[in-house]
């Protein structure tokens, strides 16, 4: 069940951070990017159309912290609720086998 989690979370952080990246700084790039791109349609909302030095850039600083703390959250309170289930499993295993270590590789 928790390998179906995992795309759920992979899915919930993509929604998070790509949605108000294509959103948010697409335009600006577009539209306050400078038109560094030229003829390059496909890159306008990239950062590819931003021109050196550009206020965007500082923007872009403050977005990263902003993706920085959002997946380090969601992470969190993911591995939180695992180590739940987690914890919850291996009580309700016999005590011999809840407490078998894998060693391999020797």
């Amino acid at each position: 069940a928790m390998l179906l989690h995992f795309p759920v979370v992979c899915m919930k952080i993509c929604a998070i951070v790509g949605l108000p990246m294509f959103f948010i700084l697409g335009p600006m790039h577009c539209f306050f990017g400078g038109h560094s791109a030229g003829q390059d349609h496909l890159s306008y909302f990239s950062a590819g159309n931003v021109k050196q030095g550009s206020w965007l850039y500082s923007l872009h600083c403050v977005v990263v912290w902003g993706v920085v703390v959002a997946v380090t959250r969601i992470v969190h309170v993911e591995m939180e609720r695992f180590m739940k289930l987690r914890w919850a499993w291996l009580r309700g295993m016999a005590p011999t086998r809840a407490c078998t270590v894998l060693v391999s590789g020797i």
